[in-house]
């Protein structure tokens, strides 16, 4: 697996510290309140089209199943590649002002000038780990997989390895 070059990790952390673009998928705040989350990443981190790419998601204040709470995002990646998808995560304290949440979803994938997916139809897993900063407010980063799970002739899969920021309250 590659790993994105230090000047773009660099350029990440600066926009996160910035407080401009970041990332999704850490989690609502335990206390019931909803996330709303922003980030960049590094589209297709090992494979043969890597871009950089732009994300945006919601996660819900109340858990849907036990703990499992419903969360909407998309991605725009820099070769016109999009992503929108619906989901359920867990957010999870596992100590102090460290939070992990690992994420599963399903939604639409469009091509554009990207990698070929294999299918419209993408599945989401993924895992953040984040740090709250300032009370409701995070940063971490996130590491997620797309695939059609083999539903299509064709299924590369791919990894998106990036930074974020959210805020919960």
């Amino acid at each position: 697996m590659t790993f994105p070059s230090r000047s773009t990790l660099q350029l990440a952390a600066a926009l996160a510290l910035l407080g401009g673009t970041i990332h999704p998928h850490e989690g609502a705040a335990q206390d019931g309140s909803a996330a709303f989350q922003l980030g960049v990443a590094h589209f297709d981190v090992d494979g043969p089209a890597p871009a950089a790419a732009l994300e945006v998601a919601f996660q819900g204040a109340e858990p849907v199943l036990w703990r499992l709470r419903p969360q909407v995002g998309g991605m725009v990646n820099g070769d016109g590649g999009a992503y929108g998808y619906l989901g359920l995560a867990l957010p999870w304290n596992i100590g102090g002002p460290v939070h992990l949440t690992p994420s599963f979803g399903a939604g639409g994938y469009r091509i554009g000038d990207s990698l070929d997916l294999g299918s419209r139809l993408e599945f989401r897993s993924g895992v953040r780990l984040a740090v709250e900063v300032a009370d409701g407010h995070r940063v971490g980063l996130f590491l997620y997989h797309l695939s059609n799970a083999s539903l299509g002739d064709h299924n590369p899969g791919t990894e998106v390895l990036g930074v974020g920021y959210s805020s919960g309250r």
